[in-house]
C-alpha cells in the first residue's frame, strides 16, 4: 500500500430536475468551491422555518468542518482540498448537524434528511437510520415536530416547513377553492386530504 495526500475529492449530487442538483456535505478540511455550486448553511431553525444562508460561492474557501447544503448544475463535482490549512476533529456545531464517519440509530421518525417530495428538494423524515459520512441533516430537537422543510433558494435564500400541524397528518397536496394545486400557500381557505383547511 501507498499512501499520498489527497488534494481533491468528488462529490455526487442529486438530480432534482433537469438542471438543479443537490447534496450534503460535511468534510474535515478546508476546501475551494468549483464553478457553479453554491454551498449553503441553516443560519437559524425557529418553529415555521428554516432559513438558509450562503456559506461559500465558486472560488471561496469553505470552513473546515462545517455542514453545508450543496446546490449545482451537475451531479458529480471536484473540490479541491486546502492542504495548507489544518483538518478538525469535529464538525462545526450548529443547526444542520455533519458527520465525519457513519451515523448509525438515527431516529427515523424525527430527524430530517435532504430528500424529495413532489420534485421538490427539502428537508424530510426518512425511513432510514444510517447517514454515510461526510454528510449533513437537521436534528429533531432544533425544530418543532413538522414534517419537513422544502428548500426556497430562489429570491430570498431560505427552507420553509411544509406542514404546521405538528407532524399529525401526512404530507398532502394542498389546492386552492379552484381545484388548482398551490405549492406556496399565503393565508386562505385551501383544500387539503379532501377537506377545507384555514391557513
Amino acid at each position: 500500500w501507498t499512501v499520498e495526500n489527497a488534494s481533491t475529492f468528488d462529490v455526487t449530487l442529486n438530480s432534482i430536475n433537469s438542471s438543479d442538483y443537490f447534496a450534503t456535505m460535511c468534510v474535515p478540511y478546508e476546501v475551494t468551491m468549483p464553478a457553479n455550486i453554491t454551498a449553503y448553511t441553516i443560519s437559524s431553525v425557529d418553529a415555521t422555518t428554516a432559513t438558509a444562508a450562503s456559506a461559500a460561492t465558486a472560488g471561496s474557501n469553505l470552513t473546515a468542518g462545517t455542514p453545508v447544503v450543496l446546490e449545482g448544475k451537475a451531479s458529480s463535482v471536484t473540490m479541491n482540498i486546502n492542504t495548507g490549512v489544518a483538518p478538525v476533529a469535529t464538525p462545526v456545531t450548529g443547526n444542520l448537524t455533519g458527520t465525519f464517519t457513519d451515523l448509525t440509530g438515527l431516529t427515523a421518525s424525527t430527524d430530517y434528511f435532504l430528500g424529495t417530495d413532489d420534485s421538490k428538494v427539502g428537508f424530510f423524515k426518512w425511513d432510514q437510520t444510517t447517514l454515510t459520512a461526510n454528510h449533513a441533516y437537521i436534528e429533531a430537537s432544533k425544530v418543532s415536530s413538522v414534517k419537513g422543510f422544502y428548500l426556497d433558494l430562489g429570491d430570498a435564500d431560505g427552507i420553509n416547513e411544509i406542514m404546521r400541524n405538528g407532524g399529525n397528518e401526512e404530507m398532502s397536496a394542498v389546492y386552492d377553492l379552484s381545484g388548482r394545486r398551490v405549492v406556496k400557500p399565503t393565508k386562505g381557505l385551501y383544500i387539503v386530504n379532501g377537506k377545507k383547511v384555514v391557513k
